[in-house]
C-alpha cells in the first residue's frame, strides 16, 4: 500500500463509498489501510485520511502482523498537536480499541508515546523539507515546561484506562524503553523524560528479566546525563 497523501482524504471517503470491501484489507505486514492513515498522521499531525477512513467504517481494532493495534500505531504522534491526542481518544473510546493490549514483544500503546525509535520521521531534512511546521515544533522546551508537559501525556493516558507499569515480555517496563530508545525526539534529553517519569512514582532501579535497572539502560545506551541525576556512581545503577 503507498503512504497517504494529505489531499486525499475526500478521495479515500469516496472510494470507501464506492468499494467497502477494500476497508480493511491488508497488505503483506498486515496493516490496513486505517495503520497506515495512523501512521501518516504521527508523520504529519494530518489525522483528516484516518477520520475519513473511520468514518467509512473501516474496523480500528484488527491488528498488524506485529500484534500492534491502531493505538501502537498512534502513540508515537501524542505529543505534538491535540489533532492525534483526539484521535487517540476516540480510538479508545468510540473504537474499542485496547488501551492495554500487548504486542508481540509485549510491549503496550503507552511505551511508544515516549521510545519509539521513529526520531528520523522528524530530524531528518528531507522531511523537515516536506514538513517544514515541525522546525518550528522542534523548539525546545525549558526543563520546568517540558517536564510538565510529559506528565500531561501521562495523565492523558491513565484517564483513558491505561496502565503505564505494564512490563514487556523481557520485563522491561516505560523507563527501561525510554533509556534504550533512539534520542527522544520532543526534550532532546533523556534525563527529562526520567525527572517527570520519577516525579509521579516510576522507579529508575526496578530490574528487568536481565537484572538490568533503566538507569543501567540508558547509560549502556550512552546517556550519562541520566547516570548524574543519582550522583557520581549513579546510585544504585552500574550494577
Amino acid at each position: 500500500m503507498s503512504p497517504l497523501l494529505p489531499s486525499n482524504a475526500s478521495a479515500i471517503a469516496k472510494l470507501a463509498s464506492s468499494h467497502p470491501s477494500l476497508l480493511n484489507v491488508q497488505d503483506q505486514d498486515g496493516k490496513t489501510p486505517l495503520h497506515l492513515a495512523l501512521d501518516f498522521a504521527v508523520r504529519t499531525y494530518d489525522t483528516a485520511p484516518a477520520e475519513a477512513l473511520l468514518a467509512a467504517g473501516a474496523d480500528a481494532t484488527l491488528l498488524d502482523n506485529a500484534g500492534n493495534n491502531a493505538l501502537h500505531i498512534l502513540s508515537p504522534g501524542l505529543f505534538p498537536t491535540q489533532a492525534t491526542r483526539d484521535l487517540f481518544a476516540k480510538l479508545a473510546t468510540t473504537h474499542g480499541v485496547a488501551i492495554n493490549a500487548q504486542n508481540l514483544l509485549g510491549l503496550a500503546p503507552a511505551v511508544g508515546a515516549f521510545s519509539q525509535p521513529t526520531s528520523a520521521n522528524y530530524t531528518s531534512t528531507a522531511n523537515r523539507d516536506l514538513f517544514p511546521r515541525l522546525e518550528m515544533d522542534f523548539e525546545p522546551f525549558a526543563p520546568d515546561k517540558a517536564r510538565a508537559f510529559i506528565k500531561d501525556v501521562c495523565k492523558f493516558l491513565t484517564d483513558l484506562g491505561a496502565d503505564l507499569q505494564i512490563l514487556d515480555h523481557e520485563g522491561r517496563g516505560l523507563l527501561h524503553h525510554v533509556g534504550g530508545g533512539a534520542s527522544n525526539y520532543w526534550f532532546f534529553y533523556r534525563k527529562t523524560y526520567f525527572q517527570a517519569l520519577m516525579e509521579i512514582g516510576f522507579d529508575p532501579f526496578a530490574e528487568d528479566k536481565r537484572q538490568r535497572t533503566a538507569v543501567d539502560v540508558a547509560v549502556a545506551n550512552g546517556d550519562r546525563e541520566v547516570l548524574a541525576l543519582f550522583g557520581k556512581d549513579g546510585g544504585k545503577a552500574g550494577k
